[in-house]
């Protein structure tokens, strides 16, 4: 069994273990081939589900396993953007070679997830690929950050601020799987915090030019219960050692003040075909029955309604 946190520090751990693997062009190797194997179970499970300390033993072996391995890439050659693509490539196929069930879609379908920092938007992921039976590109781009070329380095100088530089490296990855994905029209389940409106309806959008049906899946929990989850994932990582990813409370609470009003923003757009927003209690809003001049209403609740939790 673990906690909502728990569950995400796994997920990053194996992000963690898999970026060796990418790094030295290994994909084909039984221990990448495991690790992709965990991250679906992972995603797929509820927390209840999984079991922690048994799962984090078996990425701590693989990695060892990885880490003992040959370096067969040619990263050591490039630089700068090639360098970038060069890692993309690569972590584009071992994705496709761990999920052979994901094919091109005559029915495509986006997903895209929202809610504050520590709110546990990788259940939005779990519904989505339930939805689907699996067959979705899921799109985290807290994945990719152990894949910049000086990720320990940044660590080592930057310390609980190392998030912010390498932010940006995460963002291009995010972009280079989303393009890949929409040109071999693929179902696409992908991340956001909704803290402008800019960046979500600008998803929206694209999604829509190329033929996509979109469903908005919104996370949120009271703000004091996401806020100390940060901290519990941060102190999970390092604990189990691998980079702390400290989120700074006032970027947390700029998108909890944000939050209500630009979730029903993006949604009366009318780009969204089907919007569901969960507490960690479950499902309190659906777009197909509730009223949606609710939507602000109802998110503005969760996140003030430390009574019931």
């Amino acid at each position: 069994m673990s906690t909502l946190m728990q569950k995400d520090v796994l997920i990053e751990a194996v992000a963690n273990a898999k970026a060796i693997s990418i790094n030295k062009h290994q994909g084909k190797h039984p221990a990448s081939k495991r690790l992709g194997q965990l991250r679906n179970i992972i995603y797929l499970s509820s927390p209840q589900q999984i079991d922690f300390n048994e799962i984090l033993q078996e990425i701590n072996l693989l990695k060892e396993t990885l880490l003992s391995l040959p370096d067969l890439s040619l990263h050591n050659e490039l630089t700068g953007d090639m360098l970038i693509l060069s890692k993309f490539e690569e972590a584009w196929k071992q994705m496709l070679e761990d999920n052979p069930q994901i094919k091109k879609s005559d029915n495509l379908k986006a997903f895209l997830l929202g809610g504050q920092p520590g709110a546990g938007k990788s259940f939005g992921a779990k519904q989505a690929l339930h939805q689907l039976n699996n067959n979705i590109v899921v799109i985290n781009g807290d994945e990719f950050r152990a894949l910049h070329p000086e990720y320990e380095e940044i660590y080592k100088q930057h310390g609980k601020d190392a998030s912010k530089y390498t932010g940006e490296f995460a963002g291009i990855m995010v972009h280079l799987f989303r393009e890949r994905a929409l040109k071999e029209k693929l179902n696409i389940v992908i991340e956001g915090t909704f803290r402008t409106t800019e960046t979500p309806i600008r998803e929206l959008t694209n999604f829509k030019k190329h033929g996509y049906s979109v469903d908005l899946i919104i996370c949120t929990c009271p703000q004091e219960v996401s806020l100390d989850s940060t901290f519990e994932r941060a102190e999970g990582h390092k604990k189990i050692g691998i980079q702390p990813r400290y989120v700074p409370p006032e970027h947390h609470d700029l998108v909890v003040d944000k939050l209500p009003q630009n979730v029903s923003e993006v949604f009366n757009t009318g780009l969204v075909d089907k919007l569901e927003i969960y507490s960690r209690e479950g499902k309190c809003f659906d777009s197909t029955t509730n009223n949606p001049d609710e939507i602000a209403q109802r998110i503005y609740q969760i996140l003030h309604a430390t009574d019931s939790y």
